[in-house]
């Protein structure tokens, strides 16, 4: 099976960053490595990280903005695949496994699939986005 290395850039997302790793922690698709750049905060964003211990990988960084921090995850990702997450948004528990179901049934061309995002408000969502 193919490694799917997500990569969240965080910057001071100590107070969304937990439930934004528990979304990927509940995939069904189980082998993703979870990648958090830290780009300077200045909060307890690396403290939350270290939390989750060996499930989550974290890189630090000088402030370099969201671009740089997605960068170097990219450079330090080992996957075949990758994802990204902002630290204050969440994926469903299926998302990693309906998108490498979307490539493998896709022409052998295809470079990446999206899938719909839902804007939610912390009790009720309030719009669903089509991406394509």
């Amino acid at each position: 099976m193919a490694l799917v290395s997500i990569i969240i850039p965080a910057h001071n997302a100590e107070e969304y960053l937990k439930g934004a790793i528990h979304s990927l922690l509940r995939q069904t698709y189980p082998w993703v490595e979870i990648i958090i750049v830290d780009d300077g905060s200045t909060d307890g964003t690396p403290e939350v990280v270290r939390g989750f211990g060996r499930e989550v990988r974290l890189i630090r960084q000088e402030n370099a903005g969201p671009s740089a921090a997605r960068n170097a995850g990219l450079a330090a990702a080992r996957g075949t695949h990758v994802a990204f997450l902002d630290g204050d948004d969440a994926f469903d528990p299926t998302r990693i496994e309906v998108l490498l179901d979307a490539l493998r049934d896709a022409s052998p061309a295809a470079a990446f699939a999206t899938t719909d995002a839902r804007l939610w408000d912390g009790t009720r969502f309030l719009r669903r986005f089509a991406i394509s």
